[in-house]
């Protein structure tokens, strides 16, 4: 525990718990059944506080994993069998869940195309893919960073300008949804290497109170385009990147001086089961909804419900059934 990072623990629950509220909002908006009184103002804040959940935990992976060094071929296999394997394994566990309860007409073509990531029995689940791709391409990345600098920099720039730079460009020019599905894959690579380098920069004062003022900044320019009309927000807008970046330094920074308690140390542990879990316990609690109206204190109580409701059932399997949980929640 004296090597462990506390302040990323922080990070990884408030990605998490992001993560939940992103999904909640989704599962209220997709019912038909459900009565809605929630403000424009409310909806367009919880969006671009939702939208910094897959960033932050980028920004996590790259933090700790581009740190990692490869010497040969067996930490390379050693990695990809104690790191990539297991993470694997259990998204694989949660596919084939989600395959039985999301398609009525179930078939073993949709259970292989799922199962080898080309398809996604539930929205969430792109993530799987995310990471798989991700940690397969670490041993590579450490190999450029280390070898080859200024490739690895060039090919960062690059993706940089492909991604954040050139989608502010469109929405410059009035493309206010610029994002392209296969394009956005690219830009979580930005995310990892911001991450790396913001977990090795010194702290100050005035480097926090810049990135406080980088999320204020690149938060109000958000609201004010998204209050004024609606769009697709998705992780490769420059202004969620700004955000993200603030946040991740400012939680660094204040982390060196609170205490991280164990609770959210612990939560953070169990982060990646409560992403493959969480989405049963929306569509419960969207369905429980139906027999209420919808207003900002019902919407918040859905959030906390299914978050503490997973961590509940996350900590008894972990109590009980151990192996279990480790198989299940790699916790």
């Amino acid at each position: 525990m004296k090597d462990r990072l506390f302040w990323l623990d922080a990070v990884k629950f408030l990605a998490i718990l992001f993560v939940i509220l992103a999904h909640v909002e989704w599962g209220v908006e997709q019912s038909l059944s459900v009565h809605q009184e929630l403000s424009r103002c409310f909806l367009t804040i919880n969006r671009i506080i939702a939208s910094l959940g897959v960033p932050l935990f980028m920004m996590v992976s790259g933090s700790l994993l581009l740190s990692k060094e490869f010497h040969s071929r067996y930490d390379i296999l050693t990695f990809y069998q104690r790191r990539l394997l297991p993470l694997f394994v259990t998204a694989e566990i949660w596919i084939v869940c989600y395959c039985l309860v999301a398609f009525k007409s179930f078939s073993l073509k949709e259970l292989f195309l799922c199962m080898v990531l080309v398809h996604k029995p539930e929205v969430h689940l792109w993530y799987v893919r995310l990471i798989v791709i991700y940690y397969l391409s670490v041993p590579f990345l450490y190999f450029l960073r280390h070898n080859h600098k200024k490739v690895f920099a060039f090919i960062v720039l690059m993706v940089l300008a492909f991604t954040f730079i050139y989608n502010g460009w469109l929405i410059w020019n009035g493309d206010l949804c610029p994002t392209n599905p296969a394009r956005s894959y690219f830009c979580y690579l930005v995310y990892m290497v911001i991450g790396y380098e913001l977990g090795r920069v010194s702290l100050s004062l005035y480097k926090h109170v810049c990135f406080c003022l980088l999320a204020i900044i690149g938060g109000g320019l958000l609201y004010l385009t998204l209050v004024r009309e609606d769009y697709f927000l998705w992780y490769d807008h420059p202004l969620i990147a700004l955000v993200a970046i603030g946040v991740f330094y400012v939680i660094r920074y204040l982390s060196s001086s609170l205490k991280v308690s164990e609770s959210i140390v612990e939560i953070s542990k169990m982060s990646y089961g409560i992403y493959l879990s969480h989405f049963i316990l929306i569509y419960m609690a969207v369905d429980f909804m139906q027999c209420f109206v919808c207003d900002s204190v019902v919407f918040y109580l859905m959030l906390i419900g299914v978050f503490v409701i997973d961590i509940i059932v996350i900590s008894m399997v972990k109590r009980y059934i151990p192996k279990f949980s480790n198989l299940f929640f790699r916790y």
